[in-house]
C-alpha cells in the first residue's frame, strides 16, 4: 500500500465567482484567469499520481505539478 498527498495548484473554476457580488466575481475570475490553471491541468498531478509507473514504489511524498 502506497499513499501520498498532493496539491493541485490554484484552479480555475467557478466555485468562488457563485458567491459575493458583481464586481467581487469579477475580481475573482481575473485573478484565477492569470494565476490559475484550468480543471485539465489541475488534474494532472492526481491523474500522474494514480497511473504513473514512476510513483509505483513511492510512499509518503507530497506532490505538486507531478513532481
Amino acid at each position: 500500500v502506497t499513499a501520498n498527498s498532493l496539491h493541485p495548484g490554484v484552479v480555475y473554476t467557478e466555485i468562488l465567482t457563485k458567491e459575493g457580488n458583481k464586481v467581487h466575481n469579477f475580481i475573482m475570475k481575473i485573478l484565477f484567469l492569470l494565476f490559475g490553471k484550468d480543471e485539465k491541468l489541475g488534474a494532472q498531478t492526481s491523474v500522474y499520481l494514480a497511473v504513473s509507473d514512476d510513483v509505483e514504489n513511492i510512499s509518503g511524498e507530497y506532490f505538486i505539478d507531478c513532481k
